[in-house]
Protein backbone atom coordinates (compact mmCIF):
# COMPACT_ATOMS: atom_id res chain seq x y z
CA UNK A 1 0.00 0.00 0.00
CA UNK A 2 1.28 3.36 -1.37
CA UNK A 3 0.53 6.64 -0.30
CA UNK A 4 0.16 9.12 -3.14
CA UNK A 5 2.70 11.43 -3.18
CA UNK A 6 1.94 15.77 -2.98
CA UNK A 7 4.73 17.87 -3.49
CA UNK A 8 5.17 20.77 -1.30
CA UNK A 9 4.21 24.47 -2.48
CA UNK A 10 6.85 27.01 -3.98
CA UNK A 11 8.70 29.38 -2.57
CA UNK A 12 6.72 31.98 -5.01
CA UNK A 13 3.58 30.71 -4.40
CA UNK A 14 4.46 31.45 -0.43
CA UNK A 15 6.23 35.23 -0.81
CA UNK A 16 2.84 36.85 -0.40
CA UNK A 17 1.52 34.93 2.87
CA UNK A 18 2.84 36.50 6.52
CA UNK A 19 5.05 34.27 8.70
CA UNK A 20 3.26 33.32 11.64
CA UNK A 21 3.87 35.79 14.74
CA UNK A 22 6.60 34.46 17.09
CA UNK A 23 6.09 33.44 20.46
CA UNK A 24 10.00 34.57 21.31
CA UNK A 25 11.22 37.53 19.18
CA UNK A 26 9.33 40.63 20.22
CA UNK A 27 7.41 43.29 17.88
CA UNK A 28 10.23 45.26 15.71
CA UNK A 29 7.63 48.06 16.24
CA UNK A 30 7.42 49.44 20.08
CA UNK A 31 3.83 50.06 21.21
CA UNK A 32 2.74 53.88 21.25
CA UNK A 33 4.04 56.25 24.48
CA UNK A 34 7.21 53.99 25.60
CA UNK A 35 9.40 55.91 23.65
CA UNK A 36 12.80 56.10 25.26
CA UNK A 37 13.75 59.36 26.32
CA UNK A 38 17.46 60.36 25.97
CA UNK A 39 20.01 63.51 25.93
CA UNK A 40 20.43 65.17 22.98
CA UNK A 41 23.62 64.08 21.09
CA UNK A 42 26.29 67.03 21.46
CA UNK A 43 27.61 68.45 17.89
CA UNK A 44 30.90 67.28 17.62
CA UNK A 45 32.46 70.32 15.78
CA UNK A 46 36.65 70.25 14.86
CA UNK A 47 38.75 72.67 16.49
CA UNK A 48 40.04 75.29 14.49
CA UNK A 49 43.48 75.52 12.63
CA UNK A 50 46.07 72.46 12.59
CA UNK A 51 44.15 70.61 15.75
CA UNK A 52 41.02 70.17 14.28
CA UNK A 53 42.44 68.29 11.51
CA UNK A 54 43.81 65.55 13.87
CA UNK A 55 42.11 62.44 15.08
CA UNK A 56 41.71 62.13 18.52
CA UNK A 57 40.19 58.85 18.57
CA UNK A 58 42.10 56.79 16.34
CA UNK A 59 45.00 54.40 17.74
CA UNK A 60 47.94 56.24 16.34
CA UNK A 61 46.79 59.41 18.57
CA UNK A 62 46.45 57.18 21.54
CA UNK A 63 49.78 55.20 21.01
CA UNK A 64 51.63 58.60 21.00
CA UNK A 65 49.92 60.02 23.88
CA UNK A 66 50.86 57.25 25.76
CA UNK A 67 54.24 57.43 25.09
CA UNK A 68 54.29 61.25 25.90
CA UNK A 69 52.85 60.13 29.01
CA UNK A 70 55.38 57.41 29.83
CA UNK A 71 58.59 60.31 28.58
CA UNK A 72 56.66 62.82 31.20
CA UNK A 73 56.18 60.31 34.13
CA UNK A 74 60.05 59.79 33.86
CA UNK A 75 60.89 63.55 33.57
CA UNK A 76 59.09 63.61 36.97
CA UNK A 77 60.80 60.73 38.42
CA UNK A 78 64.38 62.26 37.57
CA UNK A 79 63.55 65.57 38.69
CA UNK A 80 62.41 64.34 42.11
CA UNK A 81 65.57 62.02 42.36
CA UNK A 82 67.47 65.07 41.39
CA UNK A 83 65.75 66.93 43.96
CA UNK A 84 66.38 64.51 46.63
CA UNK A 85 70.00 63.76 46.60
CA UNK A 86 70.43 67.39 45.88
CA UNK A 87 69.04 67.82 49.74
CA UNK A 88 71.01 64.90 50.65
CA UNK A 89 74.40 65.60 49.10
Amino acid sequence: MAKEWTPRKQTVELEGVAPPPSKIRRASVPPPGSRIRREPVPENRPLPGFLGRIDWNSREMEIALAICGMVLFALAIDAIAIGVSAIYK
